[in-house]
């Protein structure tokens, strides 16, 4: 074991975390567990308990050194950050699904996700059984985001200046750092069952995972936002008119005429309270009593 150079175990249905045995090879400088039920923790939770971990030691939050954590301690995410999009396998042995609708857009969920490289620790000791270790600095590390629940993976983003990377933040979530001028276009995580349900009898039960899938959202052009300013624009001017017509102006001739067509149509009132009105025309009683002859007639 101590000559291996190349560990190929991809298309496998090894379960667990990487051993710390394997930092010890002195001479291995390519480890691909792709397409593997490989993972560095058992839950989403214990993933989150060990990034908290090292944000309380020091780590920035956000940055790669804040989920080294996830990783064996013989290796790390690369800082600054060397990103890369997670190469995925057509599996030939079994069929991974995601038992879920899966969101419209890139057709490879990973196409549009990137996450930083995984490099061999500065110091990380080897075996001393050897006069003379390789250099292991060149390591090469093909590891699925599903080892370490996506936590530290980031969506692309889109700008004025072309293609960029939105830094991954708390919970894999793409909003750590921003550069100027950028927008976030591709963005979607779901709670999905990560897995093949033909191996759960034997012993293989698929894993409840916040899968991180970078699909692109639906851009709002300038023009549809214009139209939804005029459209909030036109309905608020039309609700205060009303509210001015039949709260703050009552008296208004409109409103008065409305009101009167209202009652006519509802006739005289056959109960409750009603009241009677004596009233005379103006001028009658002076020209009525000097005419002693119209009160006989």
């Amino acid at each position: 074991m101590l000559g291996l150079q190349e560990l190929h175990l991809q298309q496998t249905l090894l379960r667990g975390a990487l051993p710390d045995a394997l930092g010890e090879l002195p001479y291995l400088m390519v480890v691909d567990i792709r397409n593997t039920l490989m993972t560095c923790c058992n839950s989403t939770a214990d993933a989150d308990a060990l990034i908290q971990s090292a944000v309380s030691r020091g780590a920035s939050p956000g940055s790669p050194g804040a989920f080294d954590g996830l990783l064996p301690q013989y290796v790390r995410f690369s800082d600054p950050p060397l990103w890369e999009t997670p190469a995925r396998l057509d599996s030939v042995f079994f069929n991974f699904t995601l038992r879920a609708a899966q969101p419209t857009g890139a057709s490879d969920p990973g196409e549009n996700m990137q996450c930083p490289a995984i490099v061999r620790a500065p110091g990380a000791p080897t075996t001393d059984q050897v006069l003379s270790p390789a250099n292991l600095s060149s390591q090469v590390w093909r590891i699925d985001p599903e080892y370490y629940w996506f936590k530290a993976c980031g969506c692309v983003a889109v700008g004025a200046e072309g293609r960029g990377v939105w830094g991954p933040g708390s919970g894999g979530a793409c909003a750590a750092s921003r550069r100027a001028g950028f927008k976030e276009s591709y963005d979607h995580s779901q709670q999905l069952l990560w897995g093949d349900p033909d191996l759960a009898p034997y012993g293989y039960p698929d894993i409840d995972m916040v899968v991180k899938t970078c699909t692109q959202k639906d851009q709002i052009l300038a023009w549809q936002i214009a139209l939804i300013v005029a459209l909030v624009g036109a309905t608020g001017a039309v609700l205060i008119t009303l509210g001015y017509c039949f709260c703050c102006r009552r008296a208004s001739k409109p409103v008065r005429a409305f009101m009167a067509i209202a009652k006519r149509a509802r006739g005289m009132p056959r109960a409750g309270r009603m009241s009677v009105v004596v009233t005379d025309i103006e001028g009658y009683s002076g020209r009525y009593h000097p005419l002693p002859s119209a009160h006989a007639s």
